[in-house]
């Protein structure tokens, strides 16, 4: 072995041999000749894995080991969280933390601690639309009483109406007594008032001098026109009504000497008796009044025309439906 390796196995050992010394003279715990040294200056130290003894060895063992241990250190536990009741929120309450603020509104949570669940604060919904209800006007059903005409209880009618009568004439060269004879259609409204369309016919026997005599000269008249009508019973527990019309028309004439046509105006009035709600029987009169050159007395008056009037009381008979 050369001199340097010599040298490095010589210095090896010496660092272990520094290494064990230097631990155990670290030890609280030393071999028996160390305790023998360090009992002539200081209170004996007793291997406690080693050395046997009596009470007072191990009290004093017992104490010295207490004194080395550490300082027991005081835990803080916490308490359980409790809940707190809050107008908007719940606040966690723990020791010896400061108190969370409330958050601005209930919206957000504190963040880190339980929230109770929101209160959701919501406008009473909006009542409920009372039904709608749509006034109507509702004509009630119209019936017939049972007595008076049924125009007064606000039933309208067609009708048709036969006339038959006598006719006679008043006015100048007049005719002697005749036919006379009719129909008219029309409707009676609510109200008892109407319109009607009339048709009239009758005839007439005129005197005529022929300067050797006086011979009579017969013909035919045609009587066309409207009226308005009008009927009014005398009490709601009454059949009787009176009735009226007025109008105009147009008349003709035939096989008399001298014709004639023209422009001719219409009246009526009477009294009716309702039989039932379909049918009622009318008595009166019906007049017409024309300008008129029929058939004058003298022959030298022919081709001037005069007033004349036509009367003619009529029974009347009339359906209604």
């Amino acid at each position: 072995m050369d001199r340097s390796t010599l040298r490095c196995c010589t210095a090896l050992l010496a660092g272990v041999a520094l290494l064990t010394l230097a631990a155990c003279s670290g030890s609280p715990l030393t071999s028996a000749g160390t305790a023998t040294t360090a009992a002539t200056t200081a209170a004996p130290v007793y291997n406690a894995w080693t050395t046997p003894g009596g009470g007072g060895t191990y009290a004093a063992r017992g104490a010295q080991a207490a004194a080395l241990q550490p300082a027991p250190v005081a835990v803080a536990t916490t308490p359980a969280p409790t809940l707190t009741p809050a107008a908007a929120t719940t606040v966690w309450a723990q020791a010896d933390a400061p108190t969370l603020p409330p958050p601005p509104d209930t919206s957000l949570p504190v963040m880190g601690a339980p929230t109770a669940a929101p209160t959701v604060t919501q406008p009473c919904p909006p009542e409920p639309c009372a039904p709608v209800t749509t006034t109507q006007l509702v004509t009630p059903e119209r019936t017939y009483s049972g007595c008076w005409p049924p125009c007064n209880d606000g039933i309208s009618q067609w009708h048709v109406r036969g006339v038959i009568g006598l006719s006679f004439s008043e006015g100048t060269d007049d005719f002697e007594d005749c036919n006379y004879w009719g129909v008219d259609v029309g409707r009676t409204f609510c109200g008892c008032w109407g319109l009607d369309l009339y048709y009239r016919y009758n005839t007439g026997r005129f005197s005529r001098d022929e300067g050797q005599g006086v011979f009579k000269d017969g013909g035919t008249w045609h009587h066309f026109g409207a009226k308005i009508t009008f009927e009014k019973a005398f009490a709601r527990s009454s059949r009787f009504y009176v009735w009226g019309g007025v109008g105009a028309g147009y008349f003709t004439t035939d096989d008399y000497v001298n014709d004639d046509s023209g422009f001719e105006i219409y009246g009526e009035a009477g009294v009716g008796y309702n039989v039932s709600e379909n049918w009622r029987v009318r008595a009166g009169v019906n007049i017409h009044g024309m300008d008129t050159d029929v058939t004058r007395f003298s022959p030298v008056n022919d081709g001037d025309s005069r007033w004349l009037w036509i009367f003619a009381p009529v029974i009347q008979l009339e359906g209604s439906f």
